[in-house]
């Protein structure tokens, strides 16, 4: 059993029978749809840490927060959930656990900085990106950490799920983790964005990434294009 939540949001494939209410899950890249963790706090409790720093998704934590406890009334807004006119139902009808769910507004990637963060072409769009996937001129400075100084700062010792939506800077993120310290996460959701970006450099990291995670992880799913859902080798 996996979340049906809308395409957009829900691209990971993570079987729910290996998550409980002791569970521990990053997801880095909310964006303007954060259904997936609405739903999985709902079905299976755990505790969800959110991660982005952009502004907009900041905002649109909040606003569902309070939609959820009914603080505030539904907008329907086309940029939400992708256009999926589901999305806010989704959001209300989760039955999540506000208390286990908490938002931070940095991102990852291999190390602690602050970071020019490229706005996309189209300005209605919320997805930045630290490569400049679109080669656009606009940006703003965001900070991001390392992913164990992040588990450090939060008192965490293991994920139990690493979800990954973060605009191209998932390979270096990864590849610091892999190589640079000791954490496994039980399930690794990635969207290998960096492809987009059809350069030799590029190419070659997310082969590199990709042969260095299949030493210690087996595919769950992948549909043969970005988005990859691996499970640790125990």
């Amino acid at each position: 059993m996996t979340i049906n939540g809308t395409q957009y949001g829900s691209w990971a494939k993570v079987p729910l029978q290996d998550i409980g209410s002791e569970s521990v899950v990053y997801s880095f890249g909310a964006g303007e749809d954060i259904c997936y963790e609405f739903l999985l706090s709902g079905l299976c409790d755990p505790e969800i840490h959110i991660f982005d720093p952009t502004p907009r998704s900041v905002e649109h934590y909040e606003y569902c927060s309070k939609m959820f406890t009914g603080e505030t009334n539904p907008i329907q807004d086309i940029r939400f959930g992708g256009g999926d006119l589901r999305y806010n139902n989704l959001i209300i009808n989760s039955n999540a656990n506000l208390s286990k769910l908490s938002f931070h507004d940095y991102g990852l990637y291999n190390e602690n900085s602050s970071f020019k963060f490229f706005y996309p072409r189209n300005k209605d769009h919320i997805s930045l990106s630290i490569d400049n996937l679109q080669n656009t001129n606009d940006y703003i400075d965001l900070d991001v950490k390392k992913i164990d100084t992040i588990l450090e700062e939060l008192g965490h010792s293991h994920i139990d799920l690493l979800k990954l939506n973060i605009e191209g800077a998932e390979v270096k993120s990864l590849l610091h983790m892999m190589k640079d310290t000791e954490i496994r996460p039980s399930y690794v959701a990635v969207k290998f964005e960096l492809v987009r970006n059809n350069n030799s450099e590029s190419t070659s990291l997310i082969s590199e990434i990709k042969r260095v995670l299949l030493q210690e992880y087996e595919v769950v799913y992948t549909d043969k294009i970005e988005n990859y859902t691996l499970k640790f080798k125990d």
